[in-house]
């Protein structure tokens, strides 16, 4: 099988210095509000948990610790509803969307603890199709794509990327549930310096981020897809496992047997494993 390259464009060196001032402007307005008693720059104000404590990108399994029978323990109402949803139905490509930073991270969100490391780059089997979201997102949001946001905590990130457990590890995020456990490739995007960026400025974020997201829709028609049916009967299977000759992770077929698997341009062995 032989996949062609996709067409790229990125953003040009003008938009991003006509917005790279931008960074903090949301911050600064968002400041105005403190006298509430919450903070909006770093989330402490609520948003990251639900009513009952619970943050709930870190509340899904870990794939470094977790077994059949403690998939759904201790996990919040939320988490569950999530778990089944991505679980059940056939999704190929998802985004979650952040605030507290600009940037496009990409899995493993975390290391594997035997390591005894942590903010060290944990490489997926798909690494390279991550990377290639990644900075194909960056590269279209000017402000993203400078690799400087002008946030306060004055991070930067080469590109406007970066992988999930370089930056800092979280174990238990949606992001790495969604690829280790279902058949979604997902990557985080941070879209703005503020965690509560104020109404008046969603246009903005939208100006800034309408050509990354068209952009990255498209991107599910990438790799490659088919049905998967019975030898005799011509039936579509159900649950067979697609796997690429050389990489550990698998996607499985859906009720109709259908499979789609996100893969760089090249050349590949596709290998489908079934019961019966």
């Amino acid at each position: 099988m032989v996949l062609r390259k996709p067409l790229k464009a990125h953003a040009t060196a003008a938009q991003a210095s006509e917005v790279t001032s931008l960074g903090c402007l949301m911050c600064e307005e968002s400041a105005i509000l403190k006298h509430f008693g919450l903070s909006f720059l770093d989330g402490s104000g609520g948003g990251r948990e639900n009513a009952e404590g619970v943050d709930l990108n870190r509340n899904f399994p870990s794939q470094w610790v977790w077994s059949p029978s403690s998939v759904t323990e201790g996990r919040a109402p939320e988490t569950l509803a999530v778990m089944e949803w991505t679980s059940s139905s056939p999704f190929v490509l998802s985004a979650n969307l952040h605030g507290g930073s600009v940037v496009a991270s990409y899995p493993y969100d975390d290391s594997d603890p035997k390591l005894n490391r942590t903010s060290v780059y944990s490489k997926s089997p798909d690494d390279l199709f991550f990377r290639d979201l990644a900075t194909g997102y960056a590269s279209r949001n000017p402000l993203m794509g400078s690799g400087n946001p002008h946030c306060p905590d004055k991070e930067t990130f080469p590109g406007g990327v970066t992988n999930g457990a370089d930056w800092y590890d979280v174990s238990g995020s949606m992001q790495d549930w969604n690829y280790v456990f279902t058949n979604t490739f997902e990557v985080t995007f941070e879209l703005s310096c503020c965690k509560f960026p104020l109404a008046s400025q969603l246009p903005l974020e939208w100006q800034r981020n309408r050509a990354s997201m068209l952009w990255f829709t498209g991107q599910v028609h990438r790799g490659a897809k088919g049905v998967v049916k019975d030898n005799e009967t011509l039936k579509p299977i159900h649950g067979a496992k697609v796997k690429i000759v050389g990489n550990t992770h698998h996607v499985v077929t859906s009720k109709r047997g259908e499979y789609w698997r996100l893969l760089m341009p090249g050349n590949y062995s596709l290998v489908v494993e079934a019961d019966g």
